[in-house]
């Protein structure tokens, strides 16, 4: 049954309403009413709403608040507004919360007519659509997982959609917004090669289909659809594709979808956009990691950054359009090589560009949705450290101050003192220096320094809070504790708890 909640502080206006809405054959027992907003948002709360006739001007709280609080509560409910003014600024309120109708007063019986019977009917149909949804959710849950079906209750699409003879699941995953017109455009242009298509998105907002026909070549068909669907594509919409293998059973429909789940995981090292086809003939090229960071420091050593950018290039080359890892294992390769051009990047550029955090850069990295998303950033990240390199506010001293900090920082004595006598200059002149080529004072670097690589050790590590402070170079757990929560706004133990 339809609920439908009136709202009005008039009285009088409340009952010609729910007269009205009773002559128009509404069940009295599906109608509740209320004299403000509050008072409505309290009932709303309570009980479902799936159409809300409300009065826009009342005491306590507008009709525009009031229909934004019920939308928040029931996105699918229906406004129709009523207002006895004709303000421009309510009207625009009306319009941008889409509702169904703005009616102004004294009421005219026949569109306040119209508007509730459009209401109903839109309400109907999508809920028409969401039970449709749910079924096609639990039948491709069913056929994905290979579970038994009974098809004396299928409805006649499903059933004829299991009468063909060729069968091939899909995963479509979004990597970045996008609007459901371009799903309901690949359904239609499956219709016009004649195969049939069910639908559902996850929890994580992909989108699983299985695509079912008789035609000649299907595989070619889907091609065709796909191309469609990606041309439709509007600039900055990113999505990956993963297509199983094509069988000609329905209990083999699984397979077909597990396959396309091993594409989608492929479709990693291809660009966007791209339908990446399950293939069982895998070829592995020799990635080894140990190797490529050893060629790297040699690179970053003698500040051969060009050589560097080839050995990346090198890298992708070898790694794209491959089927020969998974994404992940991908991922770990780029991370341990990240690992050694960070080492060398915060001796030539970290403490310069104020905070820079190994981690929000690898947490990028294991979430990165393609290849081409890591090769650019390691090649950007070297052009910056050749960029700082080169540029004329970059200081020689500076550069030796920061290795010695590098490669000292675990020592808890380590001084300013320390650090120029290494330098060869005068404390107070190492320090005006350093401030003015970085922007932080050497007390300042040392300590970030020393709570990245903390940072690093609790989340790779078991040790213990005590023992990663002594190791970082600090004294003092306590201490530690203090100059930890400056500098991430977290506790040791709440940093732990949330990144590991």
């Amino acid at each position: 049954m339809i609920k439908i909640m009136i709202v009005d502080d008039e009285t009088p206006a409340r009952n010609q309403i729910r007269n009205e809405l009773i002559r128009m054959g509404i069940d009295e027992k599906s109608l509740l009413e209320a004299q403000n907003g509050v008072v409505a948002l309290g009932k709303a709360k309570e009980c479902k709403i799936d159409i809300l006739i409300t009065d826009i001007s009342m005491p306590r709280m507008p009709g525009t608040d009031l229909a934004k609080h019920i939308l928040t509560l029931y996105p699918d409910c229906k406004i129709i507004f009523l207002t006895g003014y004709s303000d421009k600024e309510y009207f625009k309120a009306a319009i941008k919360l889409n509702v169904i109708d703005y009616i102004e007063k004294p009421l005219d019986y026949d569109e306040l007519e119209q508007a509730v019977k459009k209401a109903v009917s839109e309400f109907e149909k999508l809920n028409k659509s969401n039970k449709k949804t749910e079924f096609d959710f639990k039948f491709l849950e069913a056929l994905f997982k290979n579970q038994h079906i009974d098809k004396s209750t299928l409805p006649a699409q499903c059933s004829k959609a299991l009468e063909s003879t060729k069968f091939v699941a899909a995963i479509i995953e979004p990597c970045s917004e996008y609007t459901t017109a371009e799903i309901n455009l690949l359904e239609k242009s499956a219709e016009e090669y004649s195969i049939r298509t069910t639908s559902r998105i996850k929890a994580n907002g992909s989108i699983e289909l299985l695509f079912s026909g008789s035609t000649v070549n299907m595989k070619r068909d889907i091609e065709k659809i796909f191309n469609s669907f990606f041309s439709s594509l509007k600039e900055g919409e990113k999505f990956k594709c993963g297509i199983g293998s094509f069988e000609k059973q329905v209990k083999n429909i699984y397979m077909s979808y597990e396959n396309a789940v091993c594409a989608l995981d492929n479709a990693f090292f291809y660009h966007p956009n791209r339908a990446v086809y399950y293939t069982d003939n895998i070829s592995a090229p020799a990635i080894d990691a140990d190797k490529i960071t050893e060629e790297l420091h040699s690179c970053f050593s003698a500040e051969d950054f060009d050589n560097a950018c080839g050995i990346i290039n090198s890298l992708y080359d070898s790694l794209h359009q491959s089927n020969c890892l998974l994404s992940s294992n991908a991922k770990k390769i780029y991370y341990t090589i990240f690992e050694s051009i960070h080492s060398c990047f915060k001796n030539y550029y970290f403490a310069q560009e104020g905070e820079h955090s190994l981690y929000e850069d690898s947490f990028n990295i294991h979430e990165s949705h393609f290849l081409d998303d890591l090769h650019n950033y390691m090649i950007s990240t070297i052009n910056l450290m050749k960029q700082r390199l080169s540029g004329t506010d970059f200081n020689i001293l500076v550069k030796s101050a920061l290795i010695y900090i590098e490669r000292n920082y675990q020592n808890p004595n380590l001084s300013i003192v320390d650090i120029a006598m290494q330098c060869n200059v005068n404390a107070n002149y190492l320090c005006s220096m350093f401030k003015s080529v970085t922007g932080e004072t050497i007390n300042y670097y040392v300590n970030k320094l020393r709570i990245e690589n903390a940072k690093k050790m609790m989340l790779e590590t078991n040790m213990t809070i005590v023992k990663i402070s002594q190791r970082c170079g600090f004294n003092d757990a306590k201490y530690f504790c203090k100059v930890f929560a400056k500098y991430t706004d977290l506790t040791p133990t709440n940093f732990r708890k949330k990144y590991k």
